[in-house]
This record gives structure tokens, sequence and C-alpha cells, in this order.
């Protein structure tokens, strides 16, 4: 594939190439013109000289040709010719240099002379010009008023002479020659320095673009927080602000890539301790068959709960690349929490925490039931493990347009700056999120699994109580549930229904 930089150079080349030959042949043409012009206008002049040699006194003329004034036309190597012609008669005069020969009669008016091109008598290359002009009568004219003074007048019945002088064009072909050489030569001079000027232009300007690709060059994987320079010029500048858009999405990207591995981690983490916990026991106690057969059934839930978030999480990241829709099914939600609370049932206990679900029995969501899960148990974990001593309340509230799953418990250690942080990756808070056990991307976790679908989730702390809140944009449900004000509000039929 041709370069820019050649094809830029190559066209800057070829155009002021064309330029600089239509303007050599523009002058070239203008000033040739100019000393043909000025030549003729010579010879024009030489003529008129000629023409005024001839005196008219009456009925005479005289042509009172100076030889030794104009030895031009005597002859010699650079002889001059003329021929004089008195009105329609034959030649009348004619130069030494001729001898026997004649110049062709072709002539012009005096404010318009005929001009062209001839061999001259000895062979070489010339040109001549013919004038058209009268004989001033010298004869002072009667007049009734009887003047003093003798003047110069032309008659009625006054004379025309046709003159006709040629000479040698050497001299102007050779000063047409020497301008198509000295233009030929400068156009040389120009195309080399224009040559030298556009690959110097051109290499300058591609520069940014050449620093741009260098830019480009560095970032990797590794490097997606880096961005390219935006000190380019303004063509470049919507190419740099696209690329650093492209960079943006790509680290983003990136990120949530290695947030949903990290997020599988996590899903996974729980299930496989209780299996090496329900191994252990059944290491240790092997003869009793009532407790391995416990042992099995639990490790069988177990898988089976694995089995369900690893298709949940990878459904998830087909959803989030747009190769899935979401499987839409009706869930019964007091179902999945209590399903879900089951896993932390035990350690909440050990903590003094106690879950109160006020979630209609009835109350049904259609909705994702693998997703919907993951972010119900994320929401249960995290409140079993971080809240304060005391209940953990799971409610759903209408507000508006829409109904909202929210989880509250108590806290001893958030703060309302820390709002801003809890769902970001990895994030701990120094004393109530610094367990081994926890990887800091259960509201994470949360937070995608809602957008992905179409829900919020929002976290926020309400005096001493932590409030994680799943709004679910026009929900609707024919159950009693608790409004935004307090009071209770049944909900016409739609998205969240009862059964």
């Amino acid at each position: 594939m041709t370069s820019i930089r050649r094809r830029l150079t190559l066209s800057l080349l070829t155009g002021s190439g064309l330029a600089f030959a239509v303007a050599a042949f523009i002058l070239h043409a203008s000033v040739s013109d100019a000393l043909v012009s000025q030549f003729d206008a010579g010879l024009g002049a030489k003529a008129r000289v000629l023409g005024g040699l001839v005196e008219r006194e009456g009925i005479y003329v005289e042509f009172d040709y100076p030889a030794e004034a104009m030895p031009e036309f005597e002859g010699g190597e650079d002889a001059q010719y003329f021929t004089l012609w008195l009105g329609d008669l034959p030649e009348s005069a004619r130069s030494p240099s001729l001898g026997e020969a004649l110049l062709p009669r072709r002539a012009g008016p005096m404010d318009d002379p005929e001009a062209w091109d001839m061999p001259l008598a000895d062979g070489r290359p010339g040109r001549a010009v013919g004038v058209i002009m009268p004989v001033l009568n010298d004869e002072p004219e009667d007049d009734e008023d009887g003047p003093d003074d003798e003047t110069l007048a032309v008659t009625s019945d006054a004379l025309l002479i046709t003159v006709v002088v040629a000479t040698s064009r050497a001299d102007l072909d050779a000063r047409l020659a020497a301008l198509g050489t000295g233009l030929a030569f400068a156009g040389v001079v120009a195309l080399l320095l224009i040559g030298w000027s556009v690959t110097f232009s051109v290499r300058r300007g591609l520069g940014p673009l050449a620093r741009l690709t260098d830019d480009v060059g560095r970032i990797d994987a590794a490097s997606l927080s880096r961005r390219v320079s935006d000190d380019v010029p303004a063509e470049l500048q919507p190419v740099s602000a696209k690329l650093n858009a492209l960079l943006t999405r790509l680290e983003a990207s990136f990120a949530k890539e290695r947030r949903m591995t990290a997020a599988m981690a996590h899903e996974l983490r729980t299930p496989i301790a209780e299996l090496r916990s329900a191994s252990d026991i059944a290491r240790r106690w092997p003869e009793d068959g009532e407790l391995v057969d416990e042992v099995v059934a639990t490790a069988n839930d177990v898988a089976v709960r694995m089995s369900k978030a690893v298709e949940a999480v990878t459904r998830y990241c087909r959803l989030e690349a747009g190769q899935a829709e979401p499987e839409i099914e009706p869930v019964r939600l007091a179902s999945v929490i209590a399903e879900q609370w089951k896993p932390y049932e035990k350690r909440a206990a050990q903590r003094g925490v106690e879950l109160i679900d006020t979630v209609p029995d009835d109350a049904v969501l259609e909705s994702d039931r693998g997703l919907l899960e993951i972010i119900v148990r994320n929401l249960l974990g995290n409140a079993a493990s971080f809240a304060a001593p005391g209940a953990i309340q799971v409610e759903l509230i209408r507000d508006d347009d829409r109904v909202t799953l929210c989880v509250r418990n108590g806290t001893d250690d958030l703060t309302a700056q820390d709002m801003a942080h809890v769902s970001e990756p990895f994030w701990r808070k120094d004393t109530a999120r610094s367990d081994a056990e926890h990887s800091g991307l259960g509201l994470t976790l949360v937070a995608s699994m809602a957008e992905v679908l179409g829900y919020r989730a929002a976290f926020a702390l309400e005096g001493r109580e932590f409030v994680a809140s799943i709004m679910i944009p026009d929900a609707m449900t024919e159950t009693p549930v608790r409004a935004g004000n307090g009071q209770r509000s049944a909900v016409p039929a739609g998205r969240v229904t009862s059964r």
C-alpha cells in the first residue's frame, strides 16, 4: 500500500511542477511577444524614418537617402534591406544590399504596420515590416486669408508611399533562446527547491502522526491506563480523542473482565469451603454412616449451588457481551431469600445476627433466576459477615413507579464517606472488611448483575443502618407491600406479581 507521505510528496511535486510549467509557458509567451513586438517596433520606426526621407515639392518627389548615416543598408555580413514604392508605381528605391532583388510588397497603416517572417536575400532567416504612409507637401498652399508663414499640409491629392524594411532575426532568436534557456534553468532549480521543500514539509507535517503512532505502540494490555498525547494539530485531535476514548473503554472492559474473574472465584469460595469442611468431617468419622450420608447430601447441595453459580456468572458474561438474552421466568422472592440465607445462617447466629424477612410469600418477580440468586446471595452474605449484632431486615417497598428490594443491617464502622467506595472492587474498610475469607467483590458483583438485568443497585447509610437497595423500574405487584412512607399499599399487577 502506498504511504501517505509518498502520495502527498508525489501529488505536491506533480502539482507544483504543473503549476510552474503553466506559469513558465505563460511567461515565455508574454515575454516572447514583448520581444517580437519591440523588434517589430524598431523595424517600423526605421521604415517611417525612410519614408520621411521622401520629399515632395509640387509635382516633384525626391528620396534623399543618406548612405553614410545608414550603413546597415549598404551590405555586408549583417546587412539590412528596404524597398520603397511611390503610390501604385513599381519599385522606386531599394537598399544597395538588395542588389537586383526586391522585398515583398506587404504593408499596413502607420499605426498598425504589418510584420512577418521571411528568408533574406542571403538565405538568413529574417523578419520584415511594411508601412504605408503619406508624403508631406512642402509647397505653401494659397489661402484666401493669405497666411504669412509657410505650412506643411497634406493636400487632397496626397501621395502614399509603401516602405518595407527587413533584417536578420538572429538577434531576436538569440534573445528568445536565452529566454527559453533561462526559464528552463530556473524551472530545474525551482523544481529541486520545491522537491526539497515539499519533502521537508511533508515529513515535518506528518511528524505528529508518527509521534501518535509511537504513543499507541507503547500501549499494551498491561498499560491501558496510558493515554496518547492530546498535544497534536487540530486535524489529529479527533483521532487522539477517539483513541483515548477507545483506550478508556478497553481499560474499563479489561477491568470488568478481571473483576468478573475474581467474582467467579468469590462465588465459588464459600461452596468450596463447605465441601472441604464436609470432606474433613467425613474423613474424621468415617464409621458414622448417618453422618457420612448427611455429608454426601450436603456435598451434593453444594455442587448444585456451585454449578448454578458458574452457569449464572457465565451467562452474565454472555449477557454483557450481547451474546445472549436474560432467561426471564417467574421467581418467588421469598423462596429465593430463604434458600440463599441458609449457607450464612449458622455464621450469622454465631455473630448474634438474625434475618427478618418481610417479603410477602406470594410476591413473584419475572427475572433471570440465576442472576437474581447471585444478587440476593451476595447481599445476604455481605450482611451476615459485616452487620453489627442485631437484625438483618429484608423488605419489598413500593416507591412511586418502582419496587425496591431492601436489605438493612446495623453497622458500627461505616461512614457516609465510605458509601462512595463500598461497591468498588476489592475495597475493604480497615476494621469492618479485613477478614481473609472475603475478596471485597460481593457488592461489586451485585451492582454489575443488577445493571445487566436492567435494575439499579444503590448503597446508603441511614443513621447507623447500612441499606442495600435493588430498584426494579416499572415493577408491580398485587401483593400488599410496605410503601415508601411506611404505609402498606397495594400495587397493580405487572413484572412483580402475586401468586
